[in-house]
């Protein structure tokens, strides 16, 4: 799995060492790449990579991938939000660069590599979108898909909120 967390840009100097620089720049980091390992057979799942980087890229996710399968960890997918600059790092994992859900392998091209857009991200997006809604019930107006005419079905944000009566 691959977030990016937004950090505060700025170089410090402490104990002999800077801080706050970037992988893949000479700028400091604006963003962290948090890369993190699921087991789909157990209970496990850790931080295994924490990237200090100015822009995300295929590069760093191909060696974070490469490294994992060095040490004995076996990567199926990627899983990340649907945020362009995500879409546009794994989609440079072909050449041209294609989004796919499916990409060659970069350790073994026999092998399938899966990229997935997480349905944690799926619903924050949606809940997002239909807070922002402008109308006056935040509603979403969506066409009926049974059927051939224009007519259109509403979903009220209202409809989502409990009432709870003690």
């Amino acid at each position: 799995m691959l977030d990016e967390v937004h950090i505060k840009e700025y170089f410090d100097y402490k104990g002999g060492s800077i801080s706050g620089m970037s992988y893949d720049s000479k700028a400091s980091a604006s963003s962290a790449q948090v890369f993190m390992v699921k087991s789909i057979v157990s209970q496990y799942k850790d931080v295994v990579h924490v990237l200090p980087v100015h822009t995300i890229s295929a590069g760093s996710i191909k060696k974070v991938i490469i490294d994992l399968e060095d040490i004995g960890f076996t990567a199926i997918g990627i899983i990340t939000d649907n945020y362009s600059v995500n879409r546009r790092a794994v989609d440079l994992f072909t050449d041209p660069p294609e989004l796919s859900y499916c990409y060659p392998h970069p350790v073994d091209k026999s092998r399938q590599l899966f990229f997935v857009v997480g349905p944690v991200h799926l619903f924050k997006c949606i809940r997002n979108n239909w807070l922002n809604q402008k109308n006056n019930s935040r509603c979403f107006f969506y066409p009926k898909f049974d059927s051939v005419h224009a007519v259109q079905d509403v979903a009220d944000f209202k409809a989502t909120r409990l009432k709870w009566h003690f």
